[in-house]
């Protein structure tokens, strides 16, 4: 009975790939990015499901079962930030996109670097290079997290969970490999879809069980329950009741069928809508019959409460999110995918960018309202070692109408957040390759390859990442817990691959704002910027790996990266600097 509604869902995700389906791509950009544009809501929406991920569920599942409201806040609202960031630099990144579609090249972060150094095809090849690691480490997470949840709630063994996710792991890459681009962020915002109306049908779920056990309303879930009300109705407003793009359909699909899907999607919205306005309302419903003041207390509560966090870790949750937006290759995909890149100035794609930066921070925060509801309604999560998969096996554990329901929308809400990721990731990992890698590996006098050639050739090396990503998945599973910190650890690791991107897109913004004509630092420089930040950042999260938890090679990891990028990237600038100065004095 709970596999229904994932069957069902599956197969939705399923239709857009097919509908975006080509037998040949004239360009790489109609493959890798999109063949007609992507419209604001469905730019929006699959961005916030990329948002969405278990590698940040499960940390925040579990702060909140603890009642540590801080980190996960903390980390939310450097979030937010993070893609302020991008939104300002909308104007310079879109220019580069432009230039790029039009003469069909590479419109990832790497070729942006690239342009920015010397035009070194080196900087692209290394720069394409970390951040597939970072992206097998973000899908090794997801399958993590689904593994941790499936097995319990599905009830089969660890035999038949690993192979049920790799089975999904497959799946996820035929959607990305066969609609493209397209297919992916269309099937996305479904995805973001079923993600909501699972959360928040799990949440009405959990306010009821708790009226019933604790009727004067005395609980320590009456803060969560009270942000999800406040958030629900906020977003039910801001959203004007459309969280999922059903009315644009490209023309280059047949007409009869996009109408039918559409009509789906507006069928999944409405469900969505009424979700969100049942949680409204059970909270309002709570609220009243406890009385207004009742999450006073548990608001006061985790507001004062001393966090279990040292302040070097607080620093590294806020750290990586306030840079990483910035250096995603699935954010850059995304802004070249949205038709026109100078829509995101002052047109109407700039609401849509707007709502990305504020509702993705707040969905964040609901991840750790979620977890402290769970702890009100099953209080023994506090001392489990495994909250996530805990929180699972007591609902299983019910044996009520009530708790198979709560079972079913949390699963489901899992394989949503899960999958959407996976999906978006494999479609980042096939544009680094196409556009960066393919070309570094072709030697001099080779013809260069059609646009189905290259398709081929990324989609086999997309088999590839599978087989590599299965591996990690293996052993995370067998010696790590997820959301704990050896799991962190690994995923810091991945992470300091993308965060030694910083200073030289620091560069670059200023190099494009002063000139074209300017190299902020030699290529050699540029990569042994990325490469150092890279290796210290890894070295310190497996070293704590090795030797166990430890603060400052835990949670130094992401700032020694950061540190140890900018101090080699400066060199190389102060020493560009006195070239240019020479320079100019001859002259």
């Amino acid at each position: 009975m709970i596999a229904i509604p994932i069957i069902i869902s599956l197969l939705l995700y399923l239709i857009p790939p097919m509908l975006f389906r080509r037998d040949q791509y004239q360009f790489s950009r109609d493959y890798l990015v999109s063949t007609s544009g992507a419209p604001d809501g469905v730019f929006q929406n699959s961005s916030l499901a990329y948002a969405l991920q278990l590698a940040t569920f499960g940390p925040f599942f579990a702060w909140g079962v603890l009642g540590d409201w801080i980190p996960g806040v903390l980390n939310a609202c450097f979030f937010c930030l993070g893609l302020s960031l991008l939104y300002f630099g909308r104007h310079q990144i879109g220019n580069f996109l432009k230039g790029a579609l039009s003469a069909d090249h590479s419109i990832t972060i790497h070729e942006f670097l690239a342009q920015a150094h010397g035009n070194s095809p080196w900087i692209r090849l290394v720069a394409s290079g970390l951040t597939l690691v970072a992206l097998w480490g973000i899908v090794m997470s997801e399958m993590f997290g689904l593994a941790t949840a499936l097995g319990p709630l599905m009830g089969i063994g660890s035999g038949g969970t690993y192979l049920l996710v790799i089975s999904l792991f497959l799946l996820m890459f035929a959607y990305s490999a066969t609609g493209g681009n397209d297919g992916v962020m269309r099937s996305d915002q479904i995805q973001l879809g079923f993600g909501y109306f699972g959360m928040y049908a799990a949440v009405v779920g959990m306010i009821f069980m708790l009226m019933q056990s604790t009727p004067n309303g005395s609980t320590p879930g009456a803060g969560a329950i009270a942000f999800f009300g406040l958030f629900g109705a906020t977003w039910l407003i801001i959203r004007r009741g459309r969280f999922i793009d059903s009315v644009s359909f490209p023309s280059s699909v047949g007409t009869r069928a996009w109408r039918i899907y559409l009509s789906i999607e507006r069928v999944v919205n409405g469900v969505v809508v009424l979700t969100i306005g049942t949680m409204v309302g059970s909270a309002i419903y709570y609220f009243s019959v406890s009385g207004p003041m009742t999450a006073l207390p548990s608001i006061l509560r985790s507001a004062t409460a001393q966090t279990s966090m040292s302040g070097l870790a607080l620093f590294s949750l806020a750290l990586l999110p306030l840079g990483y937006q910035i250096v995603d290759i699935t954010n850059w995909q995304r802004f070249a995918a949205a038709g026109e890149p100078s829509n995101y100035g002052d047109g109407p794609g700039r609401r849509a960018l707007l709502i990305y930066v504020f509702e993705a921070p707040l969905a964040w925060i609901s991840l750790v309202a979620f977890g402290s509801l769970a702890a009100a309604v099953f209080r023994q999560l506090k001392q489990a070692p495994n909250p996530f998969g805990e929180f699972a096996l007591n609902l299983i554990s019910l044996g009520t109408l009530g708790g198979a329901f709560i079972a079913a929308a949390f699963l489901l809400a899992v394989f949503a957040i899960g999958l959407s990721t996976m999906d978006a990731v494999f479609s980042a990992t096939q544009c680094a390759f196409q556009y960066d890698i393919l070309p570094g590996l072709a030697t001099k006098g080779t013809p260069e390859m059609s646009p189905r050639q290259k398709v081929r050739a990324t989609r086999l090396f997309g088999l590839t990442t599978y087989l590599v990503v299965i591996g990690l998945f293996y052993l995370a599973e067998k010696y790590l817990t997820f959301g704990r910190d050896n799991y962190l650890a690994l995923l810091l690791a991945f992470y300091s691959a993308q965060i030694a991107f910083i200073p030289l897109v620091a560069g670059a913004f200023l190099a494009r704002r002063q000139g074209r004509n300017m190299t902020p630092v030699e290529p050699g420089f540029a990569i042994a910027s990325l490469l150092g930040g890279t290796l210290v950042g890894i070295g310190s999260t497996l070293s704590a790996l090795v030797f166990g938890p430890n603060d400052v090679l835990l949670w130094g990891a992401i700032p020694e990266c950061l540190l140890v990028s900018t101090i080699i990237y400066a060199i190389g600038w102060f020493r560009a600097q006195k070239q240019r100065d020479r320079s100019a004095a001859r002259q």
